[in-house]
């Protein structure tokens, strides 16, 4: 049966079998459906502006995965009208579709209602069962975080890891080593085919291979990087001994100090959005960032963006140099995230030095034996160019280098700066709530084959950073029918149109408290307007 509200079509959901048999049947047509006791709909969403407002018909609430645009009937000529915070104190998550969270209420009939998305009217529409009587109601923003923070509607870790199938936090070594040696195989064919270049007949052929052979060794090399990151977490093998022999000596070739970087991502995991003690991307303050604008913070509300051609300068900056910037001068960490004391003005942090304050006591001979790592392979890399040349070391071995912190420094950006992810100071902050203050994104099969699932699956990697890589789906999927709205991705958009749209819009972060009011959550801000 088909009905017609302002314009919209609906589809009567009456007749879908909503019980559990009949989900389980019907998953086999749409993947895109996490667990749950849902019927797969007639219409399902497809695109379109994603946003903040519940829609509510017949006691039956949805709301979009993200909570930076307001939905509205736009071109419909009608307001949704505000709904008292106490009526969604008994929502709960119930399942989620393609980027859509889809709550229930509390003592409700299992006939569960489903919504569409059209990309036409930008408009998310409720399929009730009956339309009679039913009215639309809208949560704001700030209504619909207060609720998500709410003790009631976030679950625990312990919840959250009872979601998960216990084969999901026992690593398989002989699969673990599998995948090295599929990247070994990879990185050797490569290095094979590379000294082959130079018999190319002609130098436009030769420099177009050097530039294939340097991003594609470049994706092979972000892999083997991320094993070893795998090896740190403990999440290649249950054997703590191989995981750091073997984590040493992978992020050694790539000339990583493994166990100092070890230690400082440690506590960027144990304190993820803490403004004062993450070790990484921690955002400037509006304070700061219009300080070093020269400007005060009235101007800076009025502030245009920056012309696209300096943030593209900016940009490439940021990606050459990012690495070295933070491997070297500890820079974007957090004043109190060192391993004694604060950081001072004028500290010469870095992850080199032992006797540095980045790191405790004990952890010195950890720096100490990535140092030798560091001399070691950078010992092998003169002998090879002694022998080979310095222009060949530079075209197979540092080419690819930097396209591995580019990587690197692109997917950790994109993974902890979002419009909607908030940062946290003082009491304000939770390990679980910056645990997911990260989103998932996507690099599509280049993202999932060469990095190991790394970009589409953080979010539960934070919450359980010993669930290897190739568990890391399973344990997602587990755990979002949990999590709900609180749960973020961002797959729509591609990976470089979103590192652009990120890198301009997230300048800085403010408190969201009004009036001079201080929170601690801190959300962030654009210097102009968005896109």
């Amino acid at each position: 049966m088909e009905m017609e509200i302002a314009g919209a079509g609906l589809h009567d959901a009456r007749d879908n079998d909503a019980g559990p048999a009949s989900h389980n049947k019907r998953r086999g047509h749409d993947e895109r459906w996490s667990d749950g006791a849902m019927a797969e709909p007639k219409s399902l969403p497809s695109g379109g502006t994603q946003g903040s407002v519940v829609l509510q018909i017949a006691g039956w609430p949805i709301v979009s995965r993200y909570p930076d645009r307001v939905l509205g009937s736009q071109g419909q000529g009608r307001s949704p009208d505000k709904v008292d915070p106490s009526q969604i104190r008994d929502f709960k998550p119930w399942c989620s579709y393609n980027g859509f969270t889809f709550y229930r209420q509390t003592g409700s009939p299992q006939n569960v209602d489903v919504g569409r998305f059209t990309s036409n009217l930008r408009y998310l529409w409720p399929l009730p069962n009956t339309i009679e009587g039913s009215s639309l109601h809208a949560i704001t923003t700030e209504t619909l975080k207060m609720n998500q923070n709410s003790s009631e509607e976030s679950p625990s870790l312990k919840e959250l890891k009872e979601a998960i199938p216990a084969s999901c936090f026992r690593p398989s070594l002989l699969e673990s080593l599998a995948y090295l040696a599929r990247d070994a195989v990879y990185a050797t064919a490569l290095v094979y085919g590379a000294l082959q270049i130079p018999h190319l007949p002609t130098v436009q052929l030769r420099v177009i291979a050097w530039v294939a052979y340097g991003f594609c060794q470049g994706l092979v090399g972000t892999g083997i990087w991320i094993i070893a990151h795998e090896c740190g977490h403990g999440a290649f093998s249950a054997h703590r001994r191989l995981n750091d022999a073997l984590g040493w000596t992978l992020h050694s070739i790539l000339l990583v100090p493994y166990f100092s970087w070890k230690i400082t991502h440690a506590r960027h995991h144990h304190y993820s959005g803490h403004m004062e003690k993450d070790t990484v991307f921690v955002p400037p303050t509006e304070e700061q960032y219009a300080s070093r604008k020269g400007i005060d913070i009235p101007a800076l509300k009025e502030l245009g963006q920056d012309a696209p051609l300096l943030t593209l300068l900016t940009l490439v900056g940021h990606q050459l140099a990012g690495w070295q910037m933070y491997i070297f001068l500890y820079s974007s960490g957090g004043k109190d995230s060192v391993g004694r004391g604060r950081a001072q003005e004028g500290d010469a942090l870095n992850h080199f030095n032992p006797h540095g304050r980045l790191f405790t006591l004990e952890q010195r001979w950890q720096v100490v034996v990535s140092d030798l790592g560091l001399l070691l392979m950078g010992g092998f890399l003169y002998q090879v160019g002694t022998m080979v040349g310095v222009a060949n070391v530079l075209l197979l071995y540092f080419m690819p280098y930097v396209w591995v912190h580019h990587w690197i420094v692109a997917i950790t950006c994109m993974h902890h700066t979002h419009p909607t992810i908030p940062h946290y100071s003082g009491d304000a902050w939770s390990f679980t709530k910056g645990a997911l203050g990260t989103v998932d994104r996507s690099f599509g099969l280049m993202g999932r084959h060469f990095f190991h699932d790394i970009i589409d699956h953080h979010v539960v990697h934070h919450l359980f950073p010993r669930i290897p890589f190739y568990r890391a789906e399973e344990a997602t999927r587990a755990i979002q029918p949990l999590l709900g709205a609180a749960y973020k991705e961002e797959k729509r958009q591609g990976f470089f149109r979103s590192l652009w749209r990120t890198f301009r819009e997230c300048r800085y972060v403010a408190d969201t408290g009004e009036s001079g009011e201080t929170t601690g959550v801190l959300a962030w801000q654009s210097a102009g307007p968005r896109e």
